[in-house]
Parts: structure tokens; sequence; C-alpha cells
């Protein structure tokens, strides 16, 4: 199946590219800053939403992402798209123990993984749906 049942997929695979490459920078900028709470907080109109979503910003930030990354449709099997996720959710905790106010948390690290196995999850099922309503025509790999 074609990644996205528009006339112009090439157009439509590299706008998302561009949104993940950009949403990847930021979270990583985020992850590995010296207080991201306070940068949140330095903006008074996101203060109120920073203080609810700040328990769950680690499973909507690589929830996100891995939703993300199924959907720019690289070109690299599923299992290791997923392993790379969990290897950048490992290598940002640990990069986080060479940040003077920051370390490491087991907690993160499981909202990480949640967050990965939500995206997947969630990625394969619209891939199932859009292919139900869209079907591959014949000889192109279906999205699930």
């Amino acid at each position: 199946m074609k990644p996205f049942p528009f006339r112009s997929d090439v157009l439509a695979t590299r706008a998302v590219r561009i949104l993940w490459l950009c949403y990847f920078i930021t979270l990583t900028w985020l992850l590995v800053n010296r207080s991201p709470i306070e940068l949140v907080r330095s903006q008074e109109t996101f203060f109120a939403a920073a203080e609810l979503a700040m328990p769950w910003s680690h499973l909507a930030g690589f929830g996100v992402l891995a939703v993300l990354t199924f959907v720019a449709r690289w070109p690299i099997s599923r299992w290791l798209t997923v392993l790379l996720l969990v290897l950048y959710s490992l290598a940002t905790e640990y990069g986080q123990t060479f940040i003077p106010t920051r370390h490491p948390q087991l907690i993160d690290l499981a909202q990480n993984f949640a967050g990965i196995a939500l995206g997947c999850g969630l990625a394969w099922a619209a891939g199932l749906a859009v292919s139900r309503w869209w079907p591959a025509p014949d000889g192109q790999p279906d999205l699930v």
C-alpha cells in the first residue's frame, strides 16, 4: 500500500519526515536540557498545562515519537524501528548522568518504554484501518 492515500505521496512522506526530525530534535533537547521544567514554566501560557502534563511527559513524548516514526515510513524493518526507539530511550536516560542537574530514573525509562509500546500499537492500528479503506495496489507492500 502507498504510505498515504494522496496524489503526492512523495511530498506527504517528506513532510512527515521533516516533522519527525523537528520533533526528534526538540524531544532530545528537552531530555538533555539542564532544566526542562524551568523552560516550560518561563512561558506563562504553558505553565498550567505543563503542571498537569509533567507526570506523563515521557509517556506522551515517546508515544508521539513512535507514531511519527512509523508514519514516516523509514526504509527499515518494524522490529529494527522499535529497537532503535528503545536504544534512543536508553541513550537519553544514560546521557542525563552527564548533566549536573539531571539524573536517570527508572520511572522515566518505564514511561519511555510504555510510550513506545503505545505509539507502536496506535500506529499499527491506524495502519490496519487505512489498509482496509485503501487497498494496496498489486506489487505494493501493505501498511501492516
